[in-house]
């Protein structure tokens, strides 16, 4: 039943099951911690291989309209119910897609054709605050890099010169909350994930 769920789930908002298979199973994953355990292994695979709803070029990245979910998800499971092993896969999908969020863009192309997925204000934070919560789960030694992009963001220095995507992603972020007022929800997202982890 769970792995029926975890592929409606992953399906995204093209399915009319999606968000009922993800409610079941976040009731599944919050009834036992091996439940969640299940419920992770079920479903993040499938939502890393799907391709509904990712920019184009990605391989590995979340879809964008499961980040909630899988804020949800990972915000039942307690330090040690899952093996970084577990998590890592997530914090790297969750990363690939958050560098995806660019300041200023209104969409990315997705790889279905020329369709377009419009970015919601909330997916900046919503995707920051998960890989947060990731890095916690995941441990320091799997979670240097993921944490670096994000206080890059916030704080130069360190980078060595590098154009690295992350860089890049990094700087322009950087800038766009360097005193914009109305991005003011956006730095404290980030201060708070920078600071969680």
């Amino acid at each position: 039943a769970l792995k029926t769920l975890a592929e409606d789930a992953s399906k995204g908002q093209t399915s009319l099951a999606c968000d009922g298979s993800r409610s079941l199973l976040l009731a599944a994953a919050a009834s036992h911690p091996v439940l969640l355990q299940c419920t992770w292994g079920a479903v993040v695979p499938l939502l890393l291989s799907s391709t509904e709803n990712k920019p184009k070029g990605t391989t590995d990245a979340l879809p964008l309209d499961s980040l909630s979910f899988m804020l949800e998800l990972a915000g039942l499971a307690g330090k040690g119910v899952l093996a970084p092993k577990q998590v890592k896969p997530a914090l790297a999908g969750s990363i690939e897609i958050l560098c995806c969020i660019r300041p200023g863009m209104a969409a990315f192309e997705s790889g279905e054709g020329d369709d377009t997925q419009k970015r919601m204000p909330d997916d900046f934070p919503t995707a920051v605050e998960l890989v947060g919560l990731l890095c916690c789960l995941a441990g320091e030694a799997a979670s240097g890099d993921a944490f670096r992009a994000l206080r890059l963001a916030l704080l130069p220095g360190g980078g060595g010169g590098s154009s690295s995507s992350s860089d890049v992603w990094s700087n322009a972020w950087r800038a766009e909350l360097s005193g914009a007022s109305e991005t003011d929800a956006l730095a404290a997202a980030l201060v708070c994930a920078v600071c969680t982890v």
